[in-house]
């Protein structure tokens, strides 16, 4: 189960509580959403920021080389696989990593790495 928090202004920390036992995992992406529209490229990909529960093709990231640039939202997606079905299935989830190519908005020039996990 997916469940998005957003943060007041302000607002600094989430806390969560499990019961004792009960195994967890927490993946995070920080986004700083403003109220832009999304762009096209000659490819008919949409790129830019989230927009609510709304994804663009290619998301806005800064990848580890500082550069800023955008990563397929499918290959962001499916990073550890599809999400869990049940609390069975994340109780046995392992916690995961994975470097995603990122491109400038035409979505092929290459232009770093994202990091995803720890």
């Amino acid at each position: 189960m997916m469940q998005r928090f957003t943060l007041a202004v302000g607002q600094d920390t989430i806390s969560f509580e499990a019961a004792p036992g009960v195994r967890w995992e927490v993946r995070s992406r920080y986004i700083n959403e403003r109220g832009t529209e999304w762009e096209t490229n000659a490819n008919g990909q949409s790129y830019g920021v989230l927009k609510g529960n709304r994804e663009p093709d290619l998301q806005a990231v800064t990848a580890t080389n500082g550069a800023s640039g955008y990563v397929f939202t499918r290959d962001l997606n499916n990073v550890g696989g599809p999400p869990p079905t049940d609390l069975g299935d994340s109780a046995v989830r392992q916690p995961v990593s994975a470097d995603i190519p990122v491109y400038e908005s035409d979505g092929t020039t290459r232009i770093g790495t994202f990091h995803v996990g720890s």
